[in-house]
């Protein structure tokens, strides 16, 4: 509603509509921890718009709503841009998200041959607060631990996993 006076005394009135669009940009990530050479999921939960355009700083983009699940190639922090458009009122809004990607655990351990039926060591060194499994646990005195014996009466092939707080 506009009110006006070109004289002060006398008054027009003139009803114009007004129309207001909400635009919000949102997303979330489906696992909020990543591993590196896990696929990173993005789901947009954006209000309003009408066109999308992604920006991951890992170097891909996209125009679409829900952009495909993309993988870091190394570990790090890592930017999730997105930008919407309500292009029937031309309003425009950002949301910018940081992802960590969390590196594997690293660990070494030992080989070498033994003769059959020996007592052999099996040990895996890694950093503080892994947890380890050994495969296949036959005849393995316990599995679950980063330095363990087996006894092996065929020929064997040992691996461990070892997994971090985050589950990398």
């Amino acid at each position: 509603l506009i009110s006006y006076s070109e004289d002060s005394v006398c008054f027009n009135v003139k009803s114009h509509k007004v129309t207001f669009k909400e635009l919000e940009a949102r997303f979330g990530f489906v696992d909020s921890i990543i591993c590196l050479n896990e696929t990173l999921s993005i789901l947009d939960s954006s209000i309003g718009a009408t066109s999308y355009i992604w920006s991951i700083s890992n170097g891909t983009t996209y125009n679409v709503e829900n952009p495909p699940s993309t993988q870091f190639s190394s570990a790090g922090t890592y930017t999730v841009q997105l930008i919407v458009e309500n292009s029937i009122v031309s309003c425009v809004d950002t949301l910018i998200k940081e992802v960590l990607v969390n590196p594997l655990p690293s660990i070494s351990t030992n080989g070498g041959l033994y003769c059959y039926g020996s007592t052999i060591p099996l040990n895996a060194v890694g950093y503080s607060g892994l947890q380890y499994l050994w495969s296949p646990s036959t005849f393995i005195s316990n599995p679950s631990i980063e330095s363990t014996t087996t006894v092996t009466l065929t020929i064997s092939n040992y691996t461990v996993t070892a997994t971090d707080s985050n589950g990398c």
